[in-house]
């Protein structure tokens, strides 16, 4: 039996829109974030896809294409111990405040550096 993801030639009633679509914000975000993680060695691009495959069929039939991919990647950052479902919570409510009025936390990284997990925690880290 096919799997939610899994809809490849089942025919629809909504006409396909073949319009360009100019990429919001969060969504180049995503893509950076999904592309960083990567590069670090922290998520590859079969787990990602695996992920996505993983959400709940309600779920996955709600969310927009990023809408998925940032669903993945929280569940596998949180997977790999690389930060905690609260951490992300208190993280995405600070990003939703006016940027006057999030504040550095203290944790943040200082001005041109990057804050990023143990490297121990990256799979190439032999850790």
């Amino acid at each position: 039996m096919p799997k939610v993801h899994d809809i490849g030639g089942q025919p629809n009633a909504d006409p396909i829109d073949r319009r360009e679509h100019l990429l919001e914000d969060w969504e180049r975000r995503i893509d950076a974030l999904r592309g960083v993680l990567g590069d670090q060695g922290y998520l590859g691009v079969d787990e990602l896809r695996r992920a996505i495959e993983s959400l709940p069929p309600e779920q996955y039939r709600a969310l927009s294409y990023y809408e998925r991919w940032a669903a993945a990647v929280e569940l596998l950052l949180i997977e790999k111990g690389l930060l905690t479902a609260a951490e992300l919570d208190g993280r995405m409510a600070a990003d939703d405040l006016p940027d006057d009025a999030a504040g550095p936390t203290d944790d943040a990284a200082s001005p041109g550096t990057a804050a990023t997990p143990d490297a121990a925690a990256r799979p190439d880290a032999g850790g």
